[in-house]
């Protein structure tokens, strides 16, 4: 049986938290929020039309709540391990500038804060990730 987590898409996913981190108020956000809520509750509908079901919103809730993940251990694996991960499996030259920029995310640049691995990471990828991934929620969650 197919769930709706196997059915939508984990851009869209990450495009509604985009749309949610840039709305000011917390009533915008709430509204962000219901109408993703709405639209998952249209899709279970329609994917299970009345049948009996197991589907849940909880595949996507463990995605946006990875702190109270419980099945899910903490991968344990400091910036500086991950930046070498990352040179690696990019197939990056020791010595490229973006690999002295993973592995030296502490110095400030006039491009990023000093100590924020996550937006130098994000300008090292960005060229190298397609624009638009083919995962689901469920993929992720896999």
């Amino acid at each position: 049986m197919t769930s709706v987590a196997a059915q939508i898409p984990f851009g869209e996913l990450a495009g509604f938290l985009e749309r949610v981190q840039k709305k000011q108020g917390s009533d915008n956000k709430k509204k962000l929020f219901r109408e993703f809520l709405a639209k998952w509750r249209e899709s279970h509908l329609e994917l299970h039309r009345g049948g009996q079901t197991t589907d849940s919103f909880y595949p996507c809730m463990r995605l946006l709540l990875p702190q109270l993940e419980r099945e899910r251990l903490a991968y344990g694996i400091k910036e500086h391990t991950l930046a070498k991960l990352y040179i690696d499996i990019l197939g990056l030259g020791k010595d490229s500038p973006d690999a002295k920029k993973l592995l030296n995310y502490k110095a400030p640049t006039a491009k990023q804060e000093a100590g924020d691995f996550a937006s130098v990471a994000y300008f090292v990828l960005r060229n190298r990730c397609p624009e638009k991934g083919s995962l689901t929620i469920k993929d992720v969650n896999d």
